[in-house]
């Protein structure tokens, strides 16, 4: 089975996620408690990976970096996108 990975806006990145957390909010959203989505959803707010792509518009990164970033929902999938500002590098492993 195969999966696309979504297209970006010109100030995204996308990301291959290699780690994520469960924090309390996780938990409520998959209650319904917490979330605006509806099932199914993928649930985590932030996690770690290495930039697969990026944006004409993107300045601060590179393909290949490390980074820590945020989302509305969707991180502990494969691979994510989201906005520049919401990513920060990282230096070595999480």
């Amino acid at each position: 089975m195969t999966f696309e990975v979504s297209s970006i806006n010109p100030n995204q990145i996308s990301i291959r996620v290699e780690a994520t957390g469960v924090i309390v909010a996780d938990i409520k959203s998959r209650y319904g408690y917490h979330s605006a989505d509806k099932p199914p959803f993928i649930p985590e707010l932030d996690a770690a990976g290495i930039i697969e792509d990026i944006g004409f518009k993107v300045k601060k990164f590179k393909v290949d970096q490390r980074v820590i970033a945020f989302a509305k929902t969707g991180l502990y999938g494969k691979y994510m996108v989201t906005d520049e500002n919401l990513a920060f590098f990282t230096p070595g492993k999480y």
